[in-house]
């Protein structure tokens, strides 16, 4: 991956690394509790997430991790090799002192299979209602072959190989989807 932190040595992951599509699906290698400083300021205990594509860590707020939670689950330990899609936007609680900046959240997981709503009230402030959505290709893909004709099954095939070729699918997720064509035809 093309990655501007990387290139950088930047220890943080940061809302101007995004792609232009505004979108970055990152698998989970860990998540960790660290001392961390931000501008030079005193030290503070943070929830941190290391990545498997990139080096820059994610220090977790409550704004991510409780949408995270609920598609994960509340172990920490069964989030390594789950995937999260994270977007930036400067609507969904900013930081109150960087209101113009654009901040990292939870957009969705390729690990869901439908959307879902995260509600939560954060203190001194209206409640807040996320919605979480599947990302990538996988189901999108099943649910098309459980509704495709017989004779366009190959084509569909063809584009799982694609998908997997260009990492948009994982290996299990291509061998699943192969075995479920196979299954129809």
């Amino acid at each position: 991956m093309d990655f501007v932190g990387d290139l950088m040595n930047e220890p943080w992951l940061k809302a101007y690394m995004f792609p232009a599509n505004n979108r970055m699906t990152l698998t989970v290698k860990s998540v960790r509790r660290a001392e961390v400083s931000f501008d030079g300021k005193e030290q503070q205990l943070q929830t941190v997430m290391c990545f498997e594509e990139i080096s820059p860590e994610l220090t977790l707020s409550k704004v991510n991790i409780i949408p995270i939670i609920k598609m994960l689950g509340n172990d920490v330990k069964t989030w390594q090799g789950k995937r999260i899609t994270f977007y930036t936007t400067n609507q969904v609680m900013p930081h109150p002192m960087r209101k113009d900046e654009p901040c990292i959240r939870v957009y969705g997981s390729p690990d869901i299979e439908r959307e879902m709503d995260c509600e939560w009230t954060p203190p001194k402030r209206r409640k807040l209602v996320q919605k979480l959505r599947p990302t990538g290709y996988y189901h999108a893909a099943s649910r098309l072959i459980k509704e495709a004709e017989p004779d366009k099954l190959e084509a569909i095939r063809r584009k799982v190989d694609d998908l997997v070729k260009a990492g948009d699918l994982t290996a299990e997720e291509h061998k699943s989807l192969i075995a479920q064509i196979a299954s129809r035809g």
